[in-house]
């Protein structure tokens, strides 16, 4: 039926799936009722397919949304690859001086180091979890590295906004501080994305 493929056009498979077969036994069932109701006549009561897709779009799962759920388990080697920038900018600080000998130098490359393996293993260890979708995008996204740095860098500024407030207003006078701001506004736009996807996963399962 072209109506149903129009207004389940944007839905992931399994959802569109589910949404044909019940508009499907809604049209048996309705037409079984009432046997002078044509398939048109019944189209007409069903309204716009465009009108019906938007509404479908809002309670079901998009493959827009389902481009912005986490992965359903999280393998060691994605782990591995999502803190690799945060380990290469470690090295680029630390390495110079480990090379050449400095013990504090080698402390610290060695302590981050270690934290970050630690920090790699528990996020592994609980996103490897059976968790609702809402959980799952929360601990994925708190647990992710660069979430992790930009959580680490507003604990700073926030610090150094309640010791040091003369310094904030110099902030938005540097591209680092606007950047800063770009970053944290793509990072939560993204968050709440995936937050809806995970609602609607939840309510209404792919």
């Amino acid at each position: 039926m072209d109506w149903l493929e129009v207004a389940t056009a944007d839905l992931t498979p399994a959802a569109a799936a589910r949404v044909r077969a019940d508009y499907q036994a809604h049209l048996e069932d309705t037409l079984a009722a009432e046997p002078d109701l044509t398939e048109a006549g019944l189209l007409r009561r069903w309204g716009s397919a465009q009108a019906a897709r938007t509404g479908l779009n809002r309670t079901h799962l998009t493959t827009w949304d389902a481009r912005h759920l986490p992965p359903g388990r999280l393998s060691v080697r994605r782990v591995l690859l999502d803190s690799a920038p945060m380990q290469l900018g470690m090295l680029g600080a630390a390495g110079p001086g480990a090379l050449r000998g400095d013990p504090r130098a080698l402390t610290l490359l060695g302590a981050a180091l270690l934290l970050v393996l630690l920090i790699n293993l528990a996020r592994w260890q609980l996103l490897t979890r059976p968790l609702r979708p809402e959980s799952r995008v929360v601990w994925h996204w708190l647990t992710k590295p660069s979430s992790l740095i930009l959580l680490g860098g507003l604990l700073w500024a926030t610090w150094v906004g309640v010791t040091q407030p003369a310094q904030v207003g110099g902030w938005f006078g540097r591209l680092e501080g606007w950047l800063a701001v770009v970053l944290l506004t793509v990072q939560l736009v993204r968050f709440q994305l995936s937050l809806t996807a995970a609602r609607k996963q939840r309510s209404v399962p792919a």
